[in-house]
């Protein structure tokens, strides 16, 4: 071969008697797309460039693998409900296409839901497609948008009736008149809630070890909530009509003397009953009972 000659690709391969011969390769192709940015000098990239992955590289270990599928958002049930009406109208569920994705949304504006529900169950559905093959949404938001204007009643909100003191105290009195566990747990719950103010599903959430007692008040440590990432420390102020330290107290001592000194500070009545699973979000501090209005303290 003259140096005039055109460069070939080659690689010494085994021929098969341990003897290693030069052999002809295909030439690396071109590594480039739309996102690729080269400088004034750079070569353009090709496939020999690229990494050259080993099965390290796509497995996760025993432990990962455990958390992701009990986190799987295909068990969800706005993608079940998706996964049964593809199966009845001849559709591929995952990874599904952008057709049948948009198709789907208009079923469900068909059924008169509110937007917001709308955008909770497309969204799941979308989260729940593999990585890099999910769908594309902006069909069905041009949908959801022409739905949102034609249809005010999707953008209706329904809210609870709120509880004032003059509801509220007669309430907590009624529930701990006949002086039964199950009162002062109630109380000590309505008491609670209206000092806490949050999300019902905040609350009934909290745990022994998320709440401290302090010289006339609460302390409540949230790891997370609808719009904060990080952990929130909260202080709640009791007041004389509320009694809030009091019921609280009274009701966590009741499940120390049943041995209930961890998990949901509502806590369970049964004896068979047990406790539900700790919630995601990291390792918490311990934070304890602490004394109050002279009574020892009590651990956490």
């Amino acid at each position: 071969m003259s140096i005039h000659d055109d460069v070939v690709h080659a690689e010494i391969v085994d021929d098969g008697e341990g003897r290693g011969v030069l052999a002809l390769v295909d030439e690396p192709a071109p590594l480039v797309d739309f996102n690729t940015v080269l400088y004034p000098g750079q070569e353009i990239p090709t496939t020999a460039d690229g990494p050259h992955y080993s099965e390290r590289d796509v497995y996760v270990s025993d432990e990962t693998a455990a958390i992701l599928h009990e986190t799987d958002p295909t068990d969800s049930g706005p993608v079940k409900a998706f996964r049964g009406w593809c199966a009845r109208h001849g559709r591929v569920a995952v990874p599904c296409t952008t057709a049948t994705y948009t198709e789907y949304s208009r079923h469900l504006m068909a059924r008169n839901l509110k937007v917001t529900t709308i955008k909770n169950y497309m969204s799941l559905i979308k989260t729940a497609m593999p990585p890099g093959r999910k769908p594309d949404n902006s069909l069905y938001l041009r949908l959801l948008e022409n739905y949102r204007k034609s249809n005010k009643r999707a953008l209706r909100t329904r809210r609870a009736f709120p509880i004032t003191l003059p509801y509220l105290i007669p309430m907590m009195e009624k529930a701990e008149s006949d002086n039964r566990p199950i009162g002062w747990r109630d109380s000590a719950m309505l008491a609670f809630g209206y000092r806490f103010l949050g999300r019902s599903v905040e609350d009934a959430n909290l745990e022994i070890e998320d709440l401290t007692f302090t010289s006339g008040g609460l302390l409540v440590w949230l790891p997370e909530d609808k719009t904060h990432d990080e952990e929130q420390n909260l202080v709640l102020l009791d007041r004389p009509d509320i009694q809030l330290v009091p019921r609280l107290t009274r009701w966590l001592d009741y499940m120390a003397d049943q041995g209930i000194t961890t998990g949901r500070y509502s806590g369970m009545f049964s004896g068979t009953a047990r406790w539900p699973p700790r919630r995601r979000g990291g390792r918490r501090p311990r934070l304890a009972v602490c004394a109050f209005e002279g009574r020892p303290s009590t651990s956490g």
